[in-house]
């Protein structure tokens, strides 16, 4: 029995901090995916560049949030941490025009 606490404990504390992931370049798509999530005020969104780099995250109106240095290679990855409620619409720079376009909702 103690060893099913500590493999239920050990699961739980292996649990990812992020609230979601977010593919960047998708199926070999200039998109997010999903392109819309909504989260809890605190949590964060995990993005991956999953192919067709470089990705980037730029939040409207919220320098302080985005990710400006470019990932350059699949696999990369970081965290974006939303604190306050509302509505935040973000882009890639270099796939903005090709309509690489998400939005973060945060309750």
């Amino acid at each position: 029995m103690k060893f099913f606490f500590a493999l239920l404990a050990t699961l739980f504390l292996a649990a990812p901090a992020w609230a979601v992931d977010v593919q960047m370049g998708s199926n070999g798509n200039l998109i997010f995916d999903p392109a819309e999530v909504t989260i809890s005020a605190g949590e964060s969104v995990h993005f991956v560049n999953n192919m067709l780099p470089p990705h980037n995250v730029i939040v409207e109106d919220r320098p302080d949030l985005g990710h400006e240095s470019l990932a350059m290679l699949p696999g990369e990855e970081f965290d974006l941490v939303f604190n306050d409620p509302g509505d935040y619409t973000y882009w890639c720079a270099p796939h903005k025009g090709a309509g690489m376009i998400g939005t973060v909702h945060v309750e």
